[in-house]
């Protein structure tokens, strides 16, 4: 289902968030899972269209944003090419999700309501899980872009992915010791990923060198 959204970015939403629905009503329940659905959906879109907001604001066209079960993405129909810029859009996601935790975070300690306590808890993961190093995620990107300054974007990128299959087969380990099978899923999604976009990235590299 795709609709129109802030910027007049399109947003599109994929059959599979009814997975992730479902295992949030599973565990709190129909009423509670429905509302920590929604609220976790409100959270990523704000972090998504804070990468929307940055890019644009440099010059570059958003095509879309996509919430899959396993988390978002905000898609442009041309990539920046300068490390410095790609570190301004990739910080700015997880820079909005602290915003909105700080926002929430008075609100929580005012009237103890569990929907400001939520919003408060979620994107303060947000903003701190998508900062670790796990390349193409924020923190991955962030890494390359800081890599690209003292090597070839070639390297940098294969540096960055090598950083994220380690801290994903770690993170998998654990999962599987806490018996945390979702996120075993994401850690082992994000290495399938890692590889699709080192490949594309050095590709287009490639192309602009020759």
């Amino acid at each position: 289902m795709k609709l129109m959204a802030p910027f007049g970015v399109p947003l599109k939403f994929n059959w599979s968030i009814l997975i992730l629905l479902g295992l949030l009503a599973y565990q709190g329940g129909i009423v509670l899972g429905s509302l920590c659905f929604t609220l976790l959906v409100i959270s990523t879109l704000f972090h998504e269209y804070s990468h929307v907001w940055m890019g644009l604001k440099l010059g570059y066209r958003p095509k879309m944003v996509i919430f899959f079960a396993l988390g978002a993405a905000a898609l442009f129909e041309n990539m920046p090419t300068d490390p410095k810029q790609e570190l301004k859009i990739s910080l700015a996601g997880p820079i909005g999700s602290l915003v909105l935790a700080l926002i929430c975070a008075p609100f929580a300690l005012l009237f103890h309501n569990f929907i400001f306590y939520y919003l408060l808890a979620i994107n303060v993961l947000l903003g701190l899980f998508n900062m670790l190093p796990l390349y193409p995620a924020d923190g991955g990107r962030v890494l390359y872009c800081i890599l690209a300054k003292f090597m070839s974007r070639i390297k940098a990128v294969k540096i960055a992915s090598f950083v994220s299959y380690v801290l994903c087969c770690v993170g998998m380990v654990f999962c599987v010791i806490f018996k945390m099978w979702f996120m075993m899923i994401v850690f082992a999604f994000l290495c399938v990923f890692a590889n699709v976009q080192q490949k594309q990235l050095i590709a287009r590299l490639n192309l602009e060198n020759y």
